[in-house]
């Protein structure tokens, strides 16, 4: 950690090393310098009495390899970043709501 940017190495194939930037409460930013992987940036925006939480993701290629990467990812890593960044954070706000 150094002052607002926090660095979590991830393993597995490749190991990804992932530098996280926030601008509480607005937004989070997640980047991987050395590896090809998009950067994500999650807004967060207070709405009635929850939040709307938007994640945009920016690829760091240009043209047909950006095109690519959008779809490889649409085929093979849509369902596991649902599974594994999503639905964790969807529960943990619907347990609060069930008060448990």
């Amino acid at each position: 950690q150094t002052e607002e940017t926090y660095t979590f190495h991830e393993d597995g194939e490749p190991a990804v090393t992932w530098e996280c930037t926030f601008d509480p409460p607005r937004s989070r930013m997640m980047s991987a310098p050395d590896a090809p992987w998009s950067d994500r940036v999650d807004y967060f925006q207070p709405v009635h009495a929850g939040t709307y939480w938007t994640i945009v993701w920016e690829p760091k290629g240009y043209g047909s390899s950006s095109i690519t990467q959008w779809v490889a990812f649409q085929l093979k890593h849509r369902r596991e970043a649902r599974r594994r960044i999503v639905l964790p954070v969807l529960e943990h706000f619907r347990s609060l709501a069930r008060g448990s």
